[in-house]
């Protein structure tokens, strides 16, 4: 199935993730430790880092912060950026719903997607308004595969949302929804806190997400809190 997929770079957008990620820290670590101080440390403008590092009033730190990243050099390569994502997308996207489609065996119910470019090493989401934050630097293949993170997630959602939340309740629920990245990128090694469903995974020769879920929920419920 063809998705509609748009792509830009809106500096005020960038400046939220910004706030959201350093500033409001609305994330769930699971295992991570220091996750702000790593943050800024990949932050490539100082005048941001030291922004956000005065803890000043959020929205007039939301405002500099817009401020500063649309008067950036940068930002034509970034609005460029967006629209190499947005082709690359275009040649490679309905492998990449293929690939869900396959793995969930379900039929793929997302009519449309929206991406934004951050300068922030951290992809957020919007499960209900289908928008994704992806980082600007790597390349398209490497943006694709970021991609094909998030919207494991999302298809997580959609079919497992109703029974697993209250079930396992959000921290857990969460923490499954990571591990089960494990079959669409391999190549990332996960939360620390994932590394105990994703051994189960690999030790029980697991070959569906279906069978992923059944056997991490039933772990995950015998874990204590």
């Amino acid at each position: 199935m063809k998705m509609n997929f748009s792509t830009s770079y809106d500096p005020a957008r960038d400046a939220e993730n910004y706030i959201r990620a350093i500033y409001d820290v609305s994330y769930l670590a699971h295992g991570r430790e220091g996750m702000v101080e790593k943050l800024l440390g990949k932050i490539e403008m100082d005048s941001i880092r030291a922004v956000l590092t005065q803890k000043g009033d959020r929205d007039d730190t939301l405002n500099t912060i817009t401020s500063l990243l649309s008067d950036s050099p940068g930002r034509p390569d970034l609005e460029k950026k967006a629209l190499e994502l947005e082709e690359a997308w275009a040649r490679l996207g309905e492998q990449v719903i293929f690939q869900l489609e396959t793995l969930y065996l379900h039929n793929w119910p997302f009519e449309s997607l929206h991406v934004d470019l951050t300068t922030l090493p951290i992809c957020p989401y919007d499960f209900q308004a289908k928008k994704i934050f992806v980082h600007a630097s790597p390349s398209s293949q490497t943006q694709l595969r970021i991609l094909s993170h998030e919207l494991n997630h999302f298809m997580f959602y959609e079919i497992y949302s109703k029974d697993l939340h209250k079930k396992l309740g959000r921290e857990k629920f969460e923490l499954l929804k990571e591990s089960i990245t494990i079959f669409t990128n391999p190549e990332q090694t996960g939360k620390p806190n994932e590394d105990a469903l994703r051994r189960l995974y690999i030790e029980k020769e697991v070959r569906s997400i279906q069978k992923a879920v059944e056997l991490g929920a039933e772990y995950l419920m015998k874990v204590q809190d």
